[in-house]
């Protein structure tokens, strides 16, 4: 089965036009200040999704056919420790090429 895999830095909302935009009266190091604090809200809200993740799965209408097996083998990869941290460091990287 595929693993899941990183977004580049041209594939996110971080290469458009309007962040760009947002960006033009902002500093780097402002900018990389808000990251910092989105870390804690970002470490929260993959917590929670943990904790209800199954349960939204198991809700699923039988109608979609979802393979039982591929959707427990994704959420084993997508709240692997090692993913969540690889996706906040990605993100970081992808904020550092669009705002340098």
């Amino acid at each position: 089965m595929p693993r899941l895999s990183q977004l580049t830095s041209t594939d996110t909302i971080l290469w458009s036009d309007l962040f760009r935009h947002l960006l033009q009266c902002t500093e780097q190091q402002a900018v990389i200040s808000i990251a910092n604090r989105l870390k804690i809200d970002y470490d929260k809200c993959i917590a929670g999704s943990g904790l209800i993740a199954t349960d939204i799965v198991a809700e699923m209408p039988k109608e979609w056919k979802v393979p039982a097996e591929t959707v427990k083998e994704k959420l084993s990869q997508l709240f692997d420790e090692q993913w969540i941290a690889s996706v906040w460091d990605n993100f970081i990287e992808c904020l550092n090429e669009n705002i340098g």
